[in-house]
């Protein structure tokens, strides 16, 4: 024997509510509070009221269906009626697999039908009793009638001449009184015509009033345009004014840029220029030296060739010591240049690794983003599976209770 685990489901018969895992073959059977088998409701409490209150409006309504069918047609006698009430009750009060206290309600509630039942027995004798009162009612008054057309024949005959009389009284009466009419309708037709003059008067104040209002209205409205553009030409005016005054800042800062400029050009100028005419002046001074030397060496020439060779060999020592330092000063300046060079790509470095740490922040932070939608994905993917599973579940077992 295999068990169908679609078809199949848990109760537990308790009092409280008690949570019950059963399995079968790794897949768990659904717990369910109440079950319906061969048409009786069992529930986890172990009561049945839920299934009495169903056999009472069963019961409720097949006695509702009797009346509207059976107990208020004419065509069946009333010993037809009777037993048809009385097998419907005996098969509702025989019915078997049921307590004393069930059968109790029960008939608690059939008695309420019978005491309907009966009321509306008792309403329809009462009917007919009315009907044969207003039988008589109508006899009564066919034979007062006939009395009474009699009477006004023979009055008739004896009243023709007070009615001629009345007949005039009430002409009269009615000319005086079409007369009052037509006075009263001449008179309320002045007071009209007086009154809609007046309305008149009235309608011609209210649209002058309202005339002088809208002017009044107007006339605030353009004071207050004209207000409003006094106020923007003057915000325009004050803006002009700002501008020309930077622009006027920025055409003395320029002007004073470019005196400065040329200041230091004229600075750089003169200072080579002196430079120059210092160098003019040493050279001078030196050939006027050097010429004394021909001339002290022409005359001492025996005494002092050796003093010569070492002079000789001193300035050759200081110009080559100028020339190092020219050298030096131009190695320091390209080594200085190559030091900035270094440090600006040293910069450039370490932003480019910033920026590439940031860039994988940001995409780590995309990836788990996309993880976490994966996952949030799967999950609804999986809930919506679980909900149809339910739902067939449900469809199962309806269909299993309908069988039932």
């Amino acid at each position: 024997m295999r068990v169908s685990t679609s078809k199949s489901e848990a109760m537990v018969l308790d009092r409280k509510k008690v949570a019950c895992t059963l399995q079968d073959g790794g897949e768990f059977l659904p717990q369910v509070e109440e079950f319906k088998y061969l048409g009786v409701l069992f529930t986890s409490e172990g009561r049945m009221d839920r299934e009495i209150d169903r056999w009472i409006g069963a019961a409720a309504a097949v006695t509702r269906s009797m009346y509207r069918s059976v107990v208020v047609k004419k065509e069946l006698t009333r010993m037809a009626k009777l037993s048809i009430y009385q097998t419907s009750i005996n098969f509702f009060s025989n019915l078997s697999n049921s307590s004393s206290s069930v059968l109790d309600r029960i008939t608690r509630n059939l008695r309420e039908c019978d005491v309907t039942v009966m009321t509306v027995k008792v309403n329809e004798v009462k009917k007919k009793k009315e009907r044969k009162k207003e039988r008589k009612k109508e006899r009564k008054k066919e034979r007062t009638n006939k009395r009474k057309k009699e009477r006004k024949k023979e009055r008739r005959k004896e009243g023709k001449k007070e009615r001629k009389k009345e007949r005039k009284k009430e002409r009269k009466n009615e000319r005086t009184k079409e007369r009052k009419k037509e006075r009263k309708k001449e008179r309320t037709n002045k007071r009209k015509k007086e009154r809609k003059k007046e309305r008149k008067k009235e309608r011609t104040r209210k649209k002058e009033r309202k005339k002088e209002r809208t002017n009044k209205r107007k006339k605030e409205r353009k004071k207050e345009r004209k207000k409003e553009r006094k106020k923007e030409r003057k915000k325009e005016r004050t803006n002009e004014k700002k501008r020309k005054k930077e622009r006027k800042k920025e055409r003395k800062k320029e002007r004073k840029k470019e005196r400065t400029n040329k200041r230091k050009k004229e600075r750089k100028k003169e200072r080579t220029n002196k430079r120059k005419k210092e160098r003019k002046k040493e050279r001078k001074k030196e050939r006027k030296k050097e010429r004394k030397n021909k001339q002290k060496k022409e005359r001492k020439k025996e005494r002092t060739n050796k003093q010569k060779k070492e002079r000789k060999k001193e300035r050759k020592k200081e110009r080559k010591k100028e020339r190092k330092k020219e050298r030096k000063n131009e190695q320091t300046k390209e080594r200085k240049k190559e030091r900035k060079k270094e440090r600006k790509k040293e910069r450039k470095k370490e932003r480019t690794n910033e920026q590439k740490k940031e860039r994988k922040k940001e995409r780590k932070k995309e990836q788990t983003k996309e993880r976490k939608k994966e996952r949030t994905n799967k999950q609804k993917k999986e809930r919506k599976k679980e909900k149809e599973r339910k739902k067939e579940r449900k469809k199962e077992r309806k269909k299993e209770r309908k069988k039932a």
